[in-house]
């Protein structure tokens, strides 16, 4: 789904931007439309697959645990 959604934003908007661009100008209202709507769906595809990725993570991990330790390099010892 989330590449569909990418692939449709960047080749199929692209086309249709190229298209009103040749036969009329790039500085129009319509083709800045055309082009946002085009980087819009290419970020909806990111935000999608970065949604799968993470619910596919979750469902074999219950949980992270991150530790910082600083290190005192002088003394080679931590500091709590």
């Amino acid at each position: 789904m989330a590449g569909t959604i990418y692939v449709a934003g960047s080749s199929g908007t692209e086309m249709v931007g190229g298209y009103y661009a040749n036969y009329y100008t790039q500085t129009n209202m319509i083709y800045a439309l055309i082009t946002t709507v085009e980087e819009l769906l290419e970020m909806m595809g990111i935000i999608v697959f970065i949604y799968a990725l993470l619910s596919y993570i979750s469902s074999y991990m219950n949980g992270i645990d991150v530790e910082f330790h600083i290190m005192d390099r002088k003394k080679q010892r931590l500091i709590t």
